[in-house]
């Protein structure tokens, strides 16, 4: 593995122009996707990629280089890198067994996160990392859940707790953030927004979080 200290410090994007808190990291989702990329350079062997809640796999680009799985709990999902079961417990899956264990827009979905976040640093190798991306602000979408929106506090957190994890990166993704979203994708319109002169829904961030196991 890789030593920690050895990594370059990421660029950040051109801050947004005006004061607004200290304590606000912007950046890019690309910024945590660019981990999985130099982690591959820097290390060898089989390495393991671990996409929970990936769906249909919209990240496996993303994972180029990695033995990919997909994590679903929907018992009707079929496919060669799938395997079945709930992030909040999953003990078919082996201690230690991904060199990296990533979620986009999943973790608002999880009724107890907690849960979920052990499950993911138990999975996760040593030095490897925890790379996972969820809402700050974002219109209600069930799916089948809609519970939680995450400030960087709060989802580096969940990552951190049990004293395993320390924190690469955590900041916010606001390059939606004005995106006029209205809703009706899902059945119902169970996801529509009361709408005004405004639109249905104009604030939009992603909470970036990265997090490396420790040795």
């Amino acid at each position: 593995m890789c030593d920690p200290g050895a990594l370059p410090v990421l660029p950040k994007v051109i801050l947004p122009k005006g004061e607004f808190s200290s304590h606000l990291n912007i950046l890019r989702r690309q910024d945590a996707l660019d981990f999985i990329t130099r982690y591959h350079s820097e290390n060898v062997g089989d390495l393991t990629f671990l996409d929970v809640g990936g769906r249909s796999g919209e990240f496996r680009g993303s994972a180029s280089g990695f033995k990919y799985q997909i994590l679903e709990i929907d018992e009707t999902q079929v496919g060669t890198d799938l395997v079945i079961g709930d992030i909040c417990h999953c003990p078919h899956l082996a201690d230690e067994s991904y060199d990296i264990v990533f979620s986009h827009n999943v973790f608002e979905h999880i009724l107890e996160p907690w849960r979920a976040a052990e499950e993911c640093v138990r999975l996760v190798k040593p030095g490897g990392l925890l790379i996972h991306m969820a809402p700050f602000a974002w219109r209600y979408h069930p799916v089948p859940l809609d519970c939680y929106r995450y400030t960087h506090t709060g989802l580096a957190h969940l990552f951190e707790r049990g004293g395993q994890v320390k924190t690469e990166i955590a900041g916010y993704d606001i390059s939606n953030r004005r995106k006029n979203a209205t809703g009706g994708k899902m059945a119902g319109g169970l996801d529509i927004p009361p709408k005004d002169e405004l639109g249905g829904w104009r604030e939009h961030w992603l909470t970036v979080y990265v997090g490396r196991k420790i040795q």
